[in-house]
């Protein structure tokens, strides 16, 4: 690879990197007249995923700080999304489970999103072995090197 096959696929990168932030700060779904942001849905598909999740374990997943944690559970809860109760096992802890308001947001930006995601899906499937290790590397270097950043 030349030169400008190194820039023109740094150039792709930064370009995909905007378009995903551009979506993150556009992206929003209106669940019985209540907005949900993309931050917000991506908090709720992680409680979906493991229902009774933690706090710490959410800020992990979303590669956020806890202090961002509590803010989105506070907008959330005030939506009527999510309910907060302390862990039996920990009555200083919180476990985090969706309601039925959440899991309809939920829901409804899945649907919107299906199509594409379908699609998306399909293209990684077809994929080779080694071609999926590749982008799996690349990847998570990628997220390394963002991690860095900020």
């Amino acid at each position: 690879m030349g030169r400008d096959d190194h820039q023109q696929l740094l150039e792709l990168i930064h370009q995909v990197g905007n378009r995903f932030a551009a979506i993150q700060k556009d992206l929003v779904v209106i669940h019985k007249e209540v907005k949900f942001h993309a931050s917000e849905l991506d908090f709720l598909g992680i409680v979906a995923r493991s229902p009774g999740v933690h706090p710490t374990a959410i800020a992990q997943r979303l590669n956020v700080t806890k202090g961002a944690v509590s803010q989105t559970m506070a907008r959330l809860e005030k939506k009527g999304a999510i309910r907060k109760e302390t862990d039996g096992a920990n009555n200083a802890a919180l476990k985090v489970t969706l309601t039925p308001v959440g899991k309809g947001a939920l829901a409804a930006f899945r649907r919107r999103i299906d199509g594409q995601w379908v699609e998306f899906a399909a293209h990684i499937h077809k994929l080779g072995a080694e071609e999926h290790e590749t982008v799996r590397r690349f990847l998570t270097t990628l997220r390394g090197f963002l991690n860095k950043l900020a």
